[in-house]
């Protein structure tokens, strides 16, 4: 998606909660107490006091301290809902509807600023924002609710102090500086240029806005690209330089650090040594190197050098530039080594190689092994070597050959590097973006290991394909409360840790809106992001190009009720991924393919309109292209059927707001619909069998739905099929109310690993039963606490509960006898009746894998076997399943669900079933590597 800038994002989300709260705020009561649930059938939820205290680490009561309460982001518990600041006795008291809460604490200082110290959750101590356990309220007031600093306000809070200037020193008076954490903090500058803020201890990304526009600079800072680190000893003396573009409009910025130095030591004689600075003149080498004699630079080309001397600065000979990322033969006179200083600019890194031998400088991470650098050239890379100047000989790198013949063990900063390709090829080296990689919150730890490569992979994929990277992005994966967004104003891709195969989707905004920044149609950004993204997961082998278009892309389309002109803004665009995919893929077929695509977007400024940008880029008008699109639509993936209708109270007045639930059988997928201020609804779906079921606020109600095209399974659910190419019509009336059908209960239990201990972070999701059959998921799921914990509210019925950790495919589903299985038919349901459940225990290990070799990227999918029954993940470098204890096979499998072999333990891959190493969960997790040799192709 298209994010908004992390300030916007915070100003929606406090708009959102002044919506909400307004109301109570100007003591305005819209209808008499108990009207509004009696014309709506909704429930009232009742409130009640949170009382507690705020104290120090040592126990010390805080005064003043401002405390406020959230619930469930855009639900009538979300607030915020506020406290007089603490008493002397650090005491405090608010009133809450029933619900779960998260609390935001803040200080105000009084020599100037308001310090915010950061989101508590149910413990009372200070956690990340997205997965933190909320305090529960229900039934009765919560005494005693203790929320503790890990230290004083005074010592939390640091002064962030610095000036913001223009490129010729001149300070920027009235600019706005940001520091943006969960929620961004800013200040504008004096007549100074000056600012001066509180900020708790973190790390921060930094942002800049004012009329010059351009590139940011922070100076006076050594730390991470755009990101600073607030500690005891505060921050001062920043010096924030924004440059280029005087007069344009005012322009957020993300802030970057000046490139990091490269040092190599010269010798007398010949040196090997690479440039990994900006374009240079040869004649400046000399300048700055005295005793320079000539120079040389390879011509991958043709294959031979170019050569320019001090006594021919200018390169008669023929080399007369020096640009980022060439390898450089330098011949110096004199007896004594020379210190060579130059930037380590991004641009060092990314080179372009010619098929037979290149002299490249190394531009990337500093002490990368080969294995690591030359991951994406693959098979292209045939040879590799460095200079060893001491030794007076070369390192050399031949990929697959043994220990003793490859002496080239690690690439350092700054030297040149002979390549032997086959093809042509650009290439990014792995850090050399400089982008930097943070995991919030715990994370799994397979998910903090991976990443780096896959940050690495993706940028080299990119470059490859456009000839362009982003410097400088910051990719964030862990506790998010989105699932996936880039923020343009900071270069930062944030990334919910079940989401991570969003990276290339988000790295693609990254690049349209670095190349050329200009706004355009919605479509076509997201089109274009989900198009390179299937591109990126073909060429890292996670599936075909075509595959993911025949089985996603085209199905999807076909639920796009809207023509393609009405989704050029975000509102209109409304989540249609993958009808945006089928219009880029149509507009790449007939106007110039990806580079036409790429083209676009580096062309774009918000100088001309975008339809303008488009017709030159593509040789088409906009309208010409809609019209050409429509016809391909309705031959490819024209639109599915439509099922349309209204809801009706028991006394046949329409039921405002209730959700109407359609599932695929069996156990397909979920399309909702909820109904408008007349009851209706309309919903397009794709043709087969579905079960309907009817709610309110998450309570399953009874109906009926006499004269209309369904057949009655239950009094909560019926049958409902869907023909290709006809509408359905529907009247479905509630049996009984809200009031009459729902008595709300509470399902409590814990979840442990197979030794009894609790597992903390676990997702538990309620999966609503009626008369032996499931009818879908009708209420939020929850996470459990450090101490296994979890409460889930829901009204009485039968349930099933599901749980997932990790990355989100390790699920598995509660089942008394075992406390878990794979099999959803043989789950327990859970019996809520007149009193709560209290009494679950969910017991299950974790089986972790590593999928490496020469060809792990043939694989597609990983089955863990019981007996007959095989469940089945897609196969990634890690893997991970959860079990109940037993004893399992592992099956990995090409695209058929015919097994290529069996994890067969220190015997490696084997191809015989009676040959698999059994896996025996017993009272431990398990860890183990499925190697995938050379003779496992899947052709």
């Amino acid at each position: 998606m298209r994010a908004l800038a992390p300030e916007a994002t915070g100003l929606m989300v406090w708009l959102a909660a002044a919506l909400i709260a307004g109301g109570m705020a100007l003591g305005w009561s819209p209808a008499p107490e108990g009207a509004a649930a009696q014309s709506s059938g909704h429930e009232i939820r009742a409130t009640h006091q949170i009382r507690g205290t705020v104290s120090g680490p040592r126990g010390e009561p805080l005064e003043g301290i401002a405390v406020r309460a959230f619930g469930e982001y855009g639900d009538d518990t979300w607030g915020p809902w506020s406290a007089p600041p603490t008493d002397s006795e650090g005491r405090f008291a608010m009133e809450v509807p029933e619900g779960a809460f998260s609390f935001q604490l803040s200080r105000e200082f009084a020599d100037g600023g308001t310090c915010r110290l950061g989101y508590f959750g149910s413990d009372g101590r200070r956690a990340p924002l997205q997965g933190m356990t909320r305090l529960v309220v229900a039934r009765e007031d919560v005494e005693g609710f203790a929320i503790t600093l890990s230290g004083l306000p005074s010592e939390l809070c640091q002064r962030v102090e610095g000036v913001l200037i223009d490129a010729e020193g001149e300070p920027v008076a009235g600019g706005l500086v940001v520091f943006a954490d969960r929620e961004p903090q800013s200040q504008r500058t004096d007549a100074t240029g000056t600012f001066s803020l509180l900020l708790s201890e973190g790390s921060y990304l930094v942002h800049a806005e004012a009329d010059l526009g351009g590139e940011c600079i922070v100076e006076g800072y050594a730390g991470r690209p755009g990101r600073i680190h607030v500690d005891s000893g505060g921050v001062d003396g920043l010096r924030i330089v924004l440059s280029r573009g005087v007069g344009a409009s005012p322009t957020a910025i993300g802030c970057f650090f000046p490139p990091a130095t490269v040092t190599t030591t010269l010798r007398p004689g010949w040196n090997l040594a690479g440039w990994t600075a900006e374009e240079t003149s040869a004649g400046a080498l000399f300048d700055v190197i005295p005793a320079l004699e000539a120079v040389s630079a390879w011509d991958a080309g043709t294959q031979s050098f170019a050569r320019a001397t001090r006594d021919d600065p200018a390169g008669a000979g023929d080399l007369t530039a020096i640009a980022p990322g060439m390898g450089l033969w330098l011949r110096l006179s004199g007896e004594d080594p020379v210190t060579w200083t130059r930037p380590a600019a991004p641009a060092g890194g990314f080179v372009s190689l010619q098929p037979g031998w290149n002299l490249v400088a190394w531009g990337g991470r500093d002490g990368a092994a080969p294995e690591d650098a030359f991951a994406f050239l693959r098979e292209d890379l045939l040879a590799a070597a460095a200079w060893e100047p001491v030794a007076g000989e070369f390192r050399r790198y031949y990929p697959g050959a043994p220990l003793e013949v490859n002496t080239l063990r690690r690439l350092e900063l700054g030297e040149a590097l002979w390549l032997k390709v086959g093809v042509a090829r650009r290439w990014l080296q792995p850090g050399a973006a400089a982008s930097a990689v943070e995991v919030v919150g715990e994370g799994a730890p397979e998910t903090r290991a991976d990443i780096p490569s896959r940050v690495d992979d993706v940028l080299a994929f990119f470059g490859e394909r456009t000839g362009f990277f982003v410097p400088g992005v910051t990719f964030s994966v862990g506790e998010h409360p989105v699932c996936a967004d880039y923020g343009s104003g900071f270069r930062t891709i944030r990334l919910s840790e079940s989401c991570v195969v969003a990276i290339a989707h988000e790295y693609t905004h990254a690049v349209q809106f670095t190349a050329g920044g200009g706004r355009t149609a919605i479509w076509l950004v997201e089109g274009v992001a989900e198009r390179w993204s299937a591109q990126y997961y073909d060429h890292a082998g996670t599936d075909t190009y075509e595959d993911y278009v025949r089985d996603r892309v085209i199905r999807g389309a076909r639920f796009a009720e809207a023509p393609l002109e009405e989704m050029e803004s975000r509102t209109g665009f409304d989540a249609q991924y993958n009808f945006a995919h089928l219009a880029v893929d149509w507009l790449a077929s007939i106007a110039g393919g990806d580079d036409a695509l790429f083209d676009y977007f580096e062309a774009r400024t918000n100088e001309e309109d975008w339809q303008v940008t488009f017709e030159r880029a593509f040789g088409m008008g906009v309208d010409d292209f809609y019209t050409s699109f429509a016809a391909h639509r309705a031959e490819v993936a024209p639109l599915n059927p439509r099922v349309r209708g209204v809801v009706l109270e028991p006394d046949g007045t329409p039921l405002v707001g209730a959700t109407v639930h359609a599932r695929l059988v069996p156990h397909g997928s979920v399309r909702t619909v909820t109904t408008g201020d007349d009851g209706a609804f309309e919903r397009v779906l794709e043709s087969g069998a579905y079960n309907l079921s009817l709610s309110v606020d998450g309570c399953l109600l009874p109906w009926t739905s006499s004269g209309s095209p369904v057949k009655a399974v239950t009094a909560r659910s019926s049958r409902l099929e869907v023909d290709e190419g006809a509408d359905t019509d529907l009247v479905i009336t509630s049996s009984a109310t809200v009031a009459e059908s729902c008595r709300w209960r509470w399902i409590r239990g814990i979840a442990t690993d197979l030794a009894g201990q609790p597992r903390g972070g676990v997702r538990v999701y309620p999966h609503t039963w009626v008369d032996g059959s499931e009818v879908g998921t009708f209420n939020p799921s929850v996470r459990t606490t450090d101490d296994g914990l979890f409460a889930i509210r829901v009204p009485e019925g039968r349930y099933g509960l599901s749980v997932r950790v990790g990355s989100g495919y390790a699920v598995g589903h509660y089942e008394r006898e075992r406390s878990l299985t794979h099999r959803r038919p043989n789950a327990a349901q859970v019996v809520v009746g007149a009193t709560d459940v209290d009494d679950v225990a969910i017991q299950f290990g974790v089986i972790r894998g590593v999928i490496s070799g020469p060809n792990a990227d043939q694989v597609r999918r990983v089955g863990l076997q019981e007996g007959n029954h095989t469940f089945h993940i897609p196969a990634k470098p890690e893997i991970e399943f959860i079990a109940a204890k037993g004893t399992f096979f592992m099956a990995v499998y090409c695209s058929s669900f015919r097994p290529v072999g069996w994890y067969g333990g220190d015997n490696g891959l084997v191809t015989d079933r009676s040959h698999a190493a059994p896996i025996v969960m017993d009272d431990a997790d398990v860890t183990l590597t499925i190697d995938i040799p050379t003779s496992v192709t899947c052709e």
